[in-house]
This record gives C-alpha cells, sequence and structure tokens, in this order.
C-alpha cells in the first residue's frame, strides 16, 4: 500500500474502509510508511501482534496468522 503520502484525512478514510471491511490483520512494508502503518493500526485498533510493520522474513498463514520474522521482533 502507498499510503506514506496520504494527508492524515486520507489515512483515517482508508483505515475506517478497512475497519468496515473487518480488517483483523495488516501486514505492511516499506512502500506503506511507519507512521501511515502506525496510524492504520491505530483507527483499526490492531496490536504489533496482528499489525507488524513488515520486512524481510515475515510470512502469513491463514491458519497461523502473521510471524514478524527475526528482523521486526
Amino acid at each position: 500500500m502507498h499510503l506514506f503520502q496520504l494527508p492524515e484525512e486520507k489515512l483515517d478514510w482508508t483505515g475506517d474502509q478497512m475497519r468496515q471491511f473487518g480488517v483483523r490483520q495488516l501486514v505492511a512494508a516499506h512502500c506503506t510508511g511507519i507512521e501511515a502503518m502506525m496510524r492504520l493500526r491505530n483507527r483499526l485498533g490492531l496490536t504489533r501482534a496482528n499489525a507488524p510493520v513488515a520486512g524481510v522474513g515475515t510470512t502469513f498463514d491463514l491458519n497461523k496468522g502473521i510471524d514478524p520474522g527475526p528482523i521486526t521482533q
């Protein structure tokens, strides 16, 4: 998600839409931007466990959820 340049109002709108869709886990990386990821995490009520800032080695499994990998832990 290329969100790092969005104004706060658009990030909030995006987070609200994601919440309406029922997003419970989120994996985003450098192109999202750390500040945007933190804003979305807060907007969605997510935590580091279910919405890490992803990096090399981050994996997602539908049954196991998110494993942020050793770099992002």
